[in-house]
């Protein structure tokens, strides 16, 4: 089950880096040591290392200034926010802190995911193609479940499967 599911996530994944260009040359955003997170995530695709992610509180898909934005991911793509996220608050990646991606610079989509504390899996928010594309899309659980498995002709993905870290 976990190998068909991380099947579907790489190919989920390679069809947000065909529609991508190349990387941008900002500069990062200096990131903090020793701090306690209120809340912590992991970003996967497989696992992006050195990304920062942001809670967009006014939801313009934008980060503005004074918006949490979360330490660098590390190289199990495991990121920390100091400040507590409401249920609903979206969570989105950095567009000029991306990171890297099997030691490549990260191009793909922009990762994001809804907060939803009872979604939380080992203690972590999972950021991936699959929360992505359920934002993008505006679905609901249900209804990504069901194009995904129409879209491979099978029936392997399940509602819990989108918010659990399919590399662990």
């Amino acid at each position: 089950m976990k190998n068909n599911l991380f099947i579907i996530i790489l190919l989920i994944s390679l069809v947000f880096l065909t529609s991508c260009g190349g990387g941008g040359g900002s500069t990062p955003i200096s990131s903090s040591t020793n701090v306690s997170y209120a809340f912590t995530g992991v970003a996967v695709d497989p696992y992006i290392q050195n990304a920062k992610f942001y809670i967009d509180k006014n939801d313009d898909g934008v980060y503005s200034d004074g918006e949490p934005l979360s330490s660098a991911s590390d190289e199990n793509g495991v990121f920390g926010f100091t400040e507590s996220a409401n249920k609903g608050d979206k969570i989105r990646m950095h567009p000029d802190n991306m990171g890297t991606h099997s030691g490549q610079t990260y191009t793909g989509e922009l990762l994001e995911s809804e907060f939803d504390p009872e979604k939380i899996q080992d203690d972590k928010t999972v950021i991936s193609p699959l929360t992505t594309l359920k934002q993008i899309l505006d679905l609901n659980e249900t209804d990504l479940v069901s194009l995904i498995n129409q879209s491979f002709d099978q029936s392997i993905l399940t509602e819990a499967d989108i918010y659990v870290d399919p590399i662990k």
